[in-house]
C-alpha cells in the first residue's frame, strides 16, 4: 500500500473478497464505469485480465494521476460524479455497469449519485455497491465498550459521511430509483477463526452469512438496476 489512503491490491483471487463478487458479475469484454476508482487497481485487472472497457472518476487528483499512470483506463476524469462537468465528460456511451466499490458512504448525496449513473447504463446494465456495514458485530462490541473510534480506513473511516446497515442500504437505493436483483456480503469474522483452515473458515462464515447478514457481513454487496416504475 502507498501514501494514498486507497491503494490495494485487486483483491480478484480471493473469492470472498468483493471484488471477487464484482468481477464474477461483470465477467469479460464489457464496459464499465467505475466511480471512486482510487490508484486504478480495479479497473487496470479487469482491463489486463478481463478485456473490459474502463472509465474511472476519482475525486482526489493524485490517485487519479496514478490511475492514469497505469495506462488500462480509456480515461480518468478527476471530479465529482454529480458534477455536470465531470457527467458531460462520461456521456456518449452506455454502461454495462457501474461499480461504487465503497464509495457511495463518502458522499454527501449518494442517491443523487445512483440517479445520475442510472442514466448512462445500457439496456440491462446494472449498477454493482459495496458499502461497509456499521452494525456488524466488531462495531457493536466497540459500542458496548463505551468506544467509537474513527479510522483511516474501514467501516469507521473517518472520511464516511453516512453509516448504513443491510436494511437502511437497501432502502436509500429504493429511494433513489433502483431496485435490487441481487444481493450479497463480505463476512467478517473474528480473528481466532481466520487462522481454521480455509475449507473450514469459508464454511463458517458461509454459514454466519445465511445465519445474521447484519451481524457477520463487513460488507454489503447489492447488484442493482433502475426500477422501470419509479421513474415512469
Amino acid at each position: 500500500m502507498s501514501g494514498l489512503v486507497y491503494d490495494f491490491e485487486a483483491g480478484f483471487d480471493d473469492a470472498d473478497d468483493k471484488n471477487a463478487w464484482f468481477g464474477r458479475h461483470i465477467g469479460s469484454t464489457k464496459r464499465v464505469l467505475e466511480v471512486g476508482c482510487a490508484t486504478g487497481y480495479v479497473g487496470e485487472y479487469l482491463v489486463r485480465n478481463r478485456g473490459c472497457t474502463l472509465v474511472g472518476v476519482e475525486i482526489v487528483p493524485e490517485a487519479a494521476d496514478k490511475a492514469r499512470a497505469r495506462m488500462a483506463y480509456e480515461r480518468v476524469v478527476a471530479g465529482d460524479i454529480v458534477d455536470p462537468a465531470v457527467l458531460c465528460q462520461i456521456r456518449g456511451e452506455a454502461y454495462d455497469f457501474v461499480l461504487f466499490g465503497d464509495v457511495l458512504e463518502h458522499l454527501v448525496d449518494p442517491q443523487r449519485a445512483l440517479r445520475a449513473v442510472g442514466e448512462l447504463l445500457a439496456p440491462n446494465g446494472r449498477v454493482l455497491v459495496c458499502v461497509p456495514n456499521v452494525v456488524h458485530w466488531s462495531i457493536r462490541v466497540r459500542v458496548l465498550l463505551g468506544r467509537f473510534d474513527y479510522t483511516t480506513h474501514g467501516i469507521l473511516d473517518r472520511t464516511h459521511l453516512r453509516f448504513y446497515t443491510p436494511t437502511t442500504v437497501r432502502e436509500m437505493v429504493t429511494a433513489a430509483g433502483m431496485r435490487v436483483v441481487s444481493d450479497g456480503g463480505v463476512v467478517w469474522m473474528p480473528s481466532p477463526v481466520n487462522k481454521l483452515p480455509s475449507r473450514i473458515r469459508r464454511s463458517a462464515a458461509r454459514a454466519a452469512g445465511r445465519l445474521s447478514p447484519g451481524f457477520f457481513y463487513g460488507q454489503t454487496l447489492l447488484e442493482l438496476a433502475p426500477d422501470a416504475h419509479q421513474r415512469a
